[in-house]
């Protein structure tokens, strides 16, 4: 499936994403700005304003900014997976 992010920031505020350790440790370089972007009992992204911590205004992700695609966590790099679930939102 071809899918290509139209910076709605929906998939940033109706998804909470939850991370283990290597994702954890891939986003530490990227988060100057934010340090304390998980909350540890449930491993979740913060959120801020009822959207992830790292969308910011303009409907970007700071991670891709910041440490490319790559650099984003698994559950983010995945979206929308094979059921092409964005369409329910933008």
């Amino acid at each position: 499936m071809k899918w290509k992010c139209d910076m709605c920031g929906a998939c940033c505020r109706h998804y909470d994403v939850f991370i283990d350790k290597e994702d954890e440790d891939a986003l530490l370089p990227c988060c100057n700005d934010n340090p304390e972007f998980l909350e540890e009992e449930s491993r979740r992204l913060k959120k801020r304003n009822g959207a992830c911590i790292f969308l910011d205004e303009e409907n970007l992700c700071k991670i891709h900014r910041a440490c490319g695609f790559e650099g984003k966590p698994k559950a983010c790099r995945a979206f929308p997976g094979e059921d092409g679930i964005k369409a329910m939102f933008c």
